[in-house]
Formats: C-alpha cells, sequence, structure tokens
C-alpha cells in the first residue's frame, strides 16, 4: 500500500516523458479504481477522467484516447459492461481525431465495442461497430474479425447467403496476415455454418476447410489453444461424417475428440 501511493505520487507529480513503465503505472491505478466495489460506477466514472485528465500527468488527446481504451477493456473483463460501452465509445471519439497515430488503437476499440454491446444484446450498435471497421483504411486482422464477426449476426439472423459472403472475405484477409488464431476462428465459423446449411452438397468444401484447420492448428504458439482446437475440429469432422451417414467414421472422430479433451484435462487441470 505504501508503494503503491508512492507510486501514485510520482505519477501525479513528476513532469518526466512518458514511457511504458508509467503506462504500466497507471493502468495499476485505472484498475484499483475499477474494481472497488465501495465506489459507484459515477465515482469511478469522475475519478478515472480526472485522473487522466490532470495536466501534471501531462498526457496528449491522443493518450488519453489509449487509456480510456484500456480503461473500457479493464471494465469489461470485471464483467461492468455498461461502463466499459462508456469508456471505449470516449475512446472512440477522441481517436478519430488522431487516426494518424492512433489508427490501430481506434480499431481495436471498435472491436472491442462490438463485443462489449453484444454481451449486452444491443446487436445494432455492435453491427456498426464493426461496419465502422470496414470503412477505415488497411486491411488488417481487425478487418478480418470484423467481417467474421458480422457473418455470425447473418447466419443468425438466417441471411446464409451474406453470412457465407462475409466469411469468405474474413477467411481471405486472415489468409494473409500473421494471425493464425484469426484464420482458424474463420475458417470454424465457416464449416459450422456449412454443417447447418446444407452439410451433404458441401461435404467436399467442408473436409478441405477442416483439412486446413488443421495445419492453421499446427502453426498456433499456444500448444493450450491448439489442443482445444484440435477437439473442435474432431467433433466437427465427426458431425460430418454423422449427419453424411458415415457412422463409423463418426465414431472415430468423435473418440479422437473425446481422447484429446482428456489430455487437455490432465495438461491443464481444466475440468
Amino acid at each position: 500500500m505504501v508503494l503503491r501511493c508512492f507510486f501514485l505520487s510520482l505519477i501525479f507529480y513528476s513532469t518526466t516523458l512518458f514511457s511504458y513503465q508509467d503506462e504500466e503505472l497507471i493502468l495499476n491505478v485505472i484498475e484499483d479504481i475499477v474494481t472497488n466495489d465501495e465506489l459507484s460506477s459515477e465515482i469511478k466514472h469522475t475519478k478515472i477522467i480526472t485522473y487522466l485528465n490532470n495536466a501534471n500527468l501531462g498526457l496528449s488527446e491522443a493518450k488519453v484516447g489509449f487509456f480510456y481504451q484500456k480503461t473500457g477493456w479493464i471494465f469489461n473483463a470485471a464483467g461492468q459492461y455498461k461502463d466499459a460501452v462508456t469508456f471505449t465509445e470516449m475512446a472512440i471519439a477522441i481517436l478519430k481525431k488522431h487516426t494518424d497515430t492512433e489508427l490501430m488503437t481506434l480499431k481495436k476499440s471498435l472491436s472491442n465495442l462490438g463485443i462489449m454491446t453484444r454481451k449486452l444484446n444491443d446487436f445494432s450498435k455492435s453491427i456498426n461497430a464493426y461496419k465502422d471497421i470496414l470503412k477505415l483504411p488497411e486491411r488488417d486482422r481487425y478487418h478480418g474479425k470484423a467481417y467474421r464477426e458480422l457473418a455470425r449476426f447473418y447466419f443468425d439472423a438466417g441471411d446464409y447467403e451474406r453470412a457465407n459472403t462475409y466469411i469468405e472475405k474474413a477467411i481471405a484477409i486472415q489468409s494473409k496476415v500473421s494471425s493464425p488464431t484469426d484464420l482458424y476462428l474463420a475458417l470454424s465459423a465457416k464449416v459450422r455454418f456449412s454443417l447447418t446449411k446444407d452439410p451433404h452438397s458441401l461435404k467436399e468444401s467442408i473436409m478441405e476447410n477442416l483439412r486446413i484447420s488443421d495445419s492453421v492448428i499446427e502453426q498456433l504458439p499456444s500448444k493450450r489453444r491448439a489442443l482445444q482446437y484440435s477437439i473442435l475440429v474432431n467433433t466437427q469432422r465427426g458431425l460430418l461424417f454423422y449427419k453424411n451417414g458415415d457412422y463409423e467414421k463418426a465414431k472415430v472422430n468423435y473418440k479422437k475428440a473425446l481422447e484429446l479433451a482428456k489430455s487437455y484435462e490432465i495438461k491443464y487441470n481444466d475440468r
């Protein structure tokens, strides 16, 4: 506690240039406010806004927007979604004025807003957030993710054709950027759509996407995540065979999925 107060004093009264060390200290202060159950949302907002805009902290407007984005995600992690949306929208309003230096932070903020508002069942705002990403320049993983999430919305709404168009765009983008996790998620969504729509006529296409998924999983840096995704791929492959009447092959893949699940449980003690 004494050390934290000391660091707080340094942040408020130091006039030195901003550094990554300062960023960590600032985020620690924000997290302390967010997780303080004795404070109301209104008081938390006031404290954080006042803190980040304190002249002694010396943050530029763009950097304040950056920390609003971080604050929104801290609120999200704490399950305080309405507060998360408030700060994320504040971040977006600022970052839109600084796309020359904060374009990626703006994209991340819009992507986060899509996640948060979906949790609050505000689907219209979530869709608009992802569409706003697509209006921004430079096709990257955030554009791919926006297409994937929009595909999910359209599929859930029963618009398979539009969902398929968007998920194909997601796969095309993610295939070109260095993000095997995002590529796998796009492929997995495509397989889910196809299994639901027409597992018979789309069988070969589904098999090919599952084969590509296997190769993408091998590129994942996280062994834990790779194992999780392998379980799902084998489950999807088993479902494909089952829906096409090949019950023996379905059984083989389901068994493999169960074996992998057991291995995952043993390795990571996740029951």
